[in-house]
């Protein structure tokens, strides 16, 4: 075929290699290395022997209408090239064939300049056009390359390079569009690329074929074949095509091309690389299988096509990481192809590009939102990267003649998850931690054979068999991977893995990942109940064999392990000592699974050296005396019944985090979240960290001047961290990573923030530089105290309540370090221009490089003095000066210009100037361009040189954030104190007692208390404060609440409970009083719900968790159970909820008990260690139909009914419905008298016979003092009520 170009006025001869029937196109390769798709329909063509007489013809002129002959500097230096220009007939680009295509990328390689049109050398492509990308799937084509990847228009082995030249070298960061040697050329359709934005294409200089006057449809349907083997397109009989660029583009409209082309994708015929099929157990969803003659294909008809270099390039990715979505690095975009292309569409809202293949993108100045936004939303993003530029390729492939390839190579670098995200432009908008929590079960063989009397509790309540090596042990490992913090913990796992749901409840991860093959049966349903928003993923199948206790340690600790020393972080260590079998291999063992992972998602390395382990307690904790006081336990029930860390609508607003955060940044925030799921347990660390918070209360001045500086900084934690793992240069990180965007700058605003961070430490602590002689507190002093010797983890303290009240937080020495990079550089330049310019003395390399510079100045200026003498000229009339690229010349105006030496070379003219070089100049210039270069050299060097000299001193920095993290949090509980004394009527400050020096046993005393979180409503005077005592003085621990429905119970049950938490975090409550004995756990069964993944009914929920409770609370620990038994019958209700008071009673735990099985108030009525009590009304009105009007006062004594008919009218039921209610009420109340009556009196008559046979008179008194209460209630409990 012949194709008339008419800009050119010739006809340029080719094959067809191809047919698109679906658009309409052919497929035309030009003899001299073009090829392109057009619709020949609308062109003036010739076919066969009338092509090749076309061919042969020499080619019309061209006007050169672009030419100019301006003898001008700028003209003479752009046509210094004139001779590499290649023929006017070539049309607007230069096609490198064979020996010529290293000589093509090396122009590649040095931004590609070029002269303009009329020379007939490479066209300059539009400054502002948009990127072509190619999405023909012929095998002739790259996909959607670049002329990064080699042009792959013609044989395999005779790759072509295209070189184009661009209009403007401004490389504007900001422009999309703009493009430097990325992408081919293509002259099919381009569709709008969705999210990016760029400037309006321009018409690029490359003239166009002219359009035939006449069509030749019948040479068009039946073009002579190719050669060639059979395209993509051509094997398409029934392509799917919607109008391109358009948005009613989705992925049905693929599905014909998906079934057709890829049948192995097919989920009946699809493999994993291991060649299981998805029915198969072993199956591996991550992989797949991609045809062993792969790149070569059939489709489903059998009609074989090839998979371009850059699409085979594209599917290995996609096998390897087949559940993840795939970012591919094509120049300055990512491109998301077949089915990513789909997700890119519908999360980040991309419009599908032109052409068959589903195939979107974006921008590289996109990649931190976007990719942020597909990893949040549950995907797992790997991103490839290009590790090679076109230049490299051709350098490559001309070393070794052996390489064939025509793609530049390409890594994977990252892989991005909901829980793995550490760069500072995807993290910015979660300031709160984000946890990936690996879970490891361990069955412990040696308890296999244990019978169940030996799995039984022990008498001390706790969950422990008498096999202390046996039993199912849960091990769990969180990585905060933003701040490099890990957490970690074993325990000995109940069935209802109520350890687990607690651990998972304070946490709250955004990502679980599980040992290979999943987890047991016990721990999916906690994992859907706690989490239910989590992504959840498993390791694969190999690294199962890696999950030994003694491989991981070798691995942690080896040559190539994670730790320089050999030596693991304390908790670690502790974990890996430990003797008890279960709890080592589940400890190990999860911190190995939550390796592996991160090694997958290539972060391990940036993580792990950093050390930051630490333990977390079990739910068995409670009984156990903790190091430095330890943590008071708060379950998942407490933690959700309690709304601790949300409220009622899912969110944080009115939960007690809510109430208590005021913190100024989010390193406070972070940590004061961990406070409150973490009460201190020792009453000595309740009062230290309480002190702290008083002074802090008193000096006002320099907490509001510290809040102020850490509101304003930078997240220090976050950024030292990601400051040390990017040094490594690792990852996207790497230097061999082709980045467009400017990463150095990146790199130093990443520095900034972390100096910025520990300057406003440093102000924070300054602050209370006039206050710190009037400070006593020992754990304040030493958070604001700069150069603190006493470490987190020594004992340097006074004693442990110090160090326990803020974890031994303690500012370090800063000063002088932050003054040596002050010194270095000016910060606001540098953030500026995007390079440290360093001050002088902070390099000994950029001074040594500047004292070059200026001895090359020097000499050049001494030469201009002289030559100045030598020619009689000034300052005005000889100078040096700089043409283009050419510096340092000599301008001698014209009158001089005669008195120059003969050795001096004419090198331009201006108007009444010439300029001149010589040989002399040019070794002085030559120099003076030596010392600049190495100038460059050494100022690059310098910003790797202060983050390594920041990042050798990480500790430093971990410490200074963890004590502005602590400052932060006290001055939140400052804060919120001063709120609650001036918005509620009364408050205080908690006194917690040490049990041990109480002789009374465990208390609890409030004084009018208020519900804490409700301000709105509690600080008015319709809240009712209401005073509660537990045990101590030799009150009875055990509260049995009764009164009516919606009286008051549980709002009485939970104002109790979190104010027993906040005096535990150190905070004030909303009381005129408020003491109690240090609790070492908090158990709370409130609310109904039901648990529909496990199976479970709402009574099976309840009844688990009252199970883990009875099992761990001790004497010490504090209980609230709210009408427990109401899912069943009332007699199997209330002999449940019988026996439970009886094994708390027994225990001795503080516990409210609130029920409306009044019968329980008449079996504990006489037993001094049970106080009745209930939540006062007045009853007015009919029995069976009273009015009740709610005091929400706690009074002595019982409550005989609930009253639950007039709930019923207060909810809206019907008159008549309320009515029958009523009657039908007291028919069954007495019915129920009645039987109490006949039980009663048989009860006593019982009693008298046995008196008879044993002449035992307590059976006879205590049957009659039943009777008596059982017939007080009956002969008038409304009057009874009243009273």
């Amino acid at each position: 075929i012949a194709v008339l170009w008419k800009s050119e006025r010739r006809y340029f001869a080719g094959n067809v290699a191809a047919y698109d029937a679906a658009n309409g196109k052919h497929h035309v390769r030009y003899d001299d290395g073009d090829d392109e798709w057009i619709a020949l329909a609308k062109h003036d063509v010739k076919w066969d022997a009338d092509a090749e007489a076309e061919a042969k013809k020499k080619a019309a002129p061209v006007d050169d209408d672009d030419d100019d002959d301006d003898e001008d500097e700028d003209d003479d230096d752009e046509g210094s090239e004139s001779d590499e220009a290649p023929p006017r007939t070539k049309r607007g680009r230069v096609t490198a064939r064979r020996a010529a295509a290293a000589k093509a990328l090396r122009r590649v390689g040095s931004k590609k300049s070029g002269v303009k049109g009329g020379g007939g050398r490479p066209a300059r492509r539009a400054a502002g056009a948009k990127r072509k990308v190619v999405l023909s799937d012929s095998d002739d084509d790259f996909d959607a390359g670049g002329d990064e990847d080699a042009s792959e228009g013609g044989d395999e082995s005779e790759s072509e390079f295209e070189v184009e030249s661009e209009e403007s070298e401004d490389d504007d960061d900001d422009d999309a569009s703009e493009e430097e040697s990325e992408e081919e050329e293509s002259p099919g359709p381009k569709g709008k690329r969705g999210g990016a934005k760029s400037k309006p294409a321009q018409p690029a200089k490359k003239a166009t074929p002219a359009k035939a006057k006449k069509a030749t449809p019948e040479k068009a349907k039946n073009p002579p074949s190719s050669s060639g083997g059979k395209s993509l397109a051509a094997a398409l009989s029934e392509p799917v095509l919607a109008p391109t660029g358009s948005p009613e583009l989705n992925p049905a409209h693929y599905e014909a091309r998906e079934r057709l082309m890829f049948p192995w994708l097919q989920p009946d015929k699809r493999r994993d690389a291991s060649g299981r099929r998805p029915s198969d157990p072993e199956y591996d969803p991550t992989t797949l299988q991609l045809p062993g003659t792969f790149p070569k294909c059939k489709d489903a008809t059998g009609k074989p096509f090839t998979v371009s270099p850059g699409q085979a390039q594209w599917w290995r990715f996609k096998a390897a990481h087949f559940d993840s979505v795939i970012m591919f690095k094509m120049g300055k975009f990512y491109e998301l192809f077949e089915m990513d292309a789909h997700v890119g569409a519908a999360d980040l809202g991309l419009q599908y590009m032109k052409g068959e293949q589903p195939h979107c993108g974006f921008p590289e100045k996109n990649y931190a939102a976007n990719a942020e936004r597909l990893a949040r939303a549950g995907h797992r993003v790997v991103v490839v990267e290009q590790t090679e530029t076109p230049a490299q390729l051709a350098e490559r492939k001309a070393r070794d003649k052996s390489v064939k390839d025509n793609v530049v190579t390409r890594e994977k670098v990252a892989v991005l998850t909901r829980g793995t995200l550490v760069d500072t432009g995807m993290t910015d908008a979660s300031p709160d931690a984000t946890y990936c929590v690996a879970i490891l079960e361990v069955e412990d063989k040696t308890s296999r054979d244990k019978t169940a009397e030996n799995r039984a509790p022990k008498p001390d309540g706790t969950d422990q068999p008498d096999d202390e090596t046996g039993g199912t042990w849960m091990g769990v490992c969180a990585a905060d991977c933003a701040t490099g913090r890990f957490l970690l913990g074993a325990w000995r796992e109940d069935a209802f893995a109520g350890g687990l749901r607690g651990a998972l409840a304070a946490l709250k991860p955004v990502e679980i990942v599980c040992a290979p093959g999943g987890v047991g049966a016990r721990v999916m349903p906690a994992l859907r109940d706690a989490t239910p928003d989590a992504s959840i993923r498993s390791l694969s199948a190999a690294s199962a064999s890696l999950l030994h206790p003694d491989a991981i340690v070798e691995r942690l600790t080896g040559a190539e392990g994670y730790f320089e020393d050999g030596a693991l972080p304390e908790a670690l260590a502790t974990f890996g000592a430990s003797t008890v079998r279960g709890e080592r291999a589940a400890a190990i063992g999860a911190f190995g699974v939550m390796t592996a992972y991160l090694a997958d998602a290539m972060i391990d390395r940036d993580l792990i050296p950093l050390g930051r382990v630490e333990a977390i307690p079990g739910p068995g904790a409670a009984g156990i005396e903790a190091a430095r006081g330890g943590f008071v336990s708060l379950d998942a029930a407490a933690l959700v019944g309690l709304e601790v860390l949300e409220g009622s609508d899912g969110g944080c607003a009115g939960s007690l985090l809510d109430a208590l955060d005021r913190c100024a940044g989010a390193m406070g925030r972070r940590l004061l979240r961990r406070w409150v799921c973490r009460p201190l347990r020792s009453a000595a660390a309740v009062a230290a960290r309480q002190a702290a918070v008083r002074e802090m209360r008193s000096e006002k001045d320099a907490v509001a001047e510290a809040r102020r500086a850490l509101r304003s900084s930078p997240d220090l934690e976050r950024a030292a961290s990601r400051l040390v793992g990017q040094s490594g240069g690792r990852g996207r990180d790497a230097a061999n990573v082709v980045l467009y965007e400017d990463a150095a700058r990146a790199r130093l605003h990443g520095f900034l923030r972390a100096l910025e961070g520990v300057r406003g430490v440093l102000r924070a602590v300054r602050a209370f530089d006039g206050v710190r002689s009037r400070l006593t507190s020992p754990a304040l002093l030493a958070i604001v105290t700069e150069g603190d010797t006493r470490d987190a983890n020594t004992r340097a303290w006074a004693d442990d309540a110090a160090w326990g009240a803020c974890a031994g937080a303690s500012t370090p020495e800063l000063s002088e370090r932050l003054a040596f990079f002050e010194r270095a550089f000016d910060w606001d330049k540098a953030r500026e221009s995007g390079r440290i310019e360093p001050k002088p003395g902070a390099d000994e390399a950029v001074d040594a490089a500047d004292d070059r510079v200026c001895a090359a100045d020097e000499a050049l200026r001494e030469w201009l003095v002289g030559t100045r003498k030598k020619l009689g000229g000034s300052e005005r009339n000889v100078n040096l000066v700089s043409a283009n690229k050419d510096t340092h010349l000599c301008e001698v105006s014209d009158e001089l210009a005669g008195k120059v030496p003969a050795d001096w070379s004419r090198e331009g003219k201006r108007k009444g100037f010439e300029k001149f070089d010589c040989p002399e100049l040019k070794a002085l210039r030559a120099e003076r361009e030596a010392a600049g270069e190495a100038r460059e050299l050494a100022l690059e060097n310098v910003l790797r040189a202060l983050v390594a000299k920041f990042c050798d001193d990480w500790p430093r920095w971990r410490r200074a954030a963890e004590a502005a993290a602590a400052l932060d949090a006290l001055s939140s509980l400052a804060e919120h104190a001063d709120e609650i004394a001036g918005s509620f009527p009364e408050s205080c400050t908690p006194s917690v007692m040490a049990p041990e020096r109480d002789g009374g046993g465990p208390s609890l005393d409030a004084v009018r208390l208020r519900h804490p979180c409700a301000p709105a409503l509690a600080s008015g005077e319709s809240f009712v404060p209401n005073d509660t005592k537990l045990g101590g003085g030799g009150d009875a621990p055990f509260l049995l609440l009764t009164g009516p429905n919606m009286g008051g119970k549980s709002t009485l049950i939970r104002q109790v409970c979190l104010a027993a938490i906040m005096a535990h975090v150190g905070a004030d409550v909303p009381a005129a009083s408020f003491s109690m004995t240090a609790a070492d756990a908090i158990f709370v069964r409130m609310g109904a719900k039901d648990n529909i993944i496990a199976g479970q009914s709402t009574f099976m929920t309840e009844l688990a968790e009252t199970s883990a409770m009875l099992r761990r609370a001790t004497s010490h620990s504090l209980v609230a159970m709210d009408e427990l038994g109401r899912g069943t019958s009332t007699s199997d209700g209330a002999a449940i909820a019988s026996a439970v008071s009886d094994h708390l009673v027994d225990l001795g735990a503080r516990t409210m008990f609130s029920t409306h099985y009044h019968r329980l108030a008449d079996d504990w009525a006489n037993d001094a260690r049970v106080r009745l009590g209930h939540m006062g009304c007045d009853v007015r009105g009919e029995s069976g139909a009273e009015e009740v009007t709610f005091l929400y006062k706690l009074t002595e004594g019982s409550c005989p009914k609930s009253y639950g008919v007039n709930v019923a009218r207060l909810a809206g039921l019907p008159e008549d419905v309320v009515q029958a209610a009523a009657k039908a009420s007291k028919e069954m109340e007495e019915a129920m008298n009645a039987r109490a009556v006949m039980r009663a009196v048989q009860a006593v008559r019982d009693a008298m016979d046995e008196f008879e046979r044993t002449e035992d008179v307590s059976v006879l008194i205590a049957a009659q003092e039943r009777a008596r209460r059982v017939l007080a209630h009956v002969k008038d409990p409304v009057k009874e009520a009243k009273e």
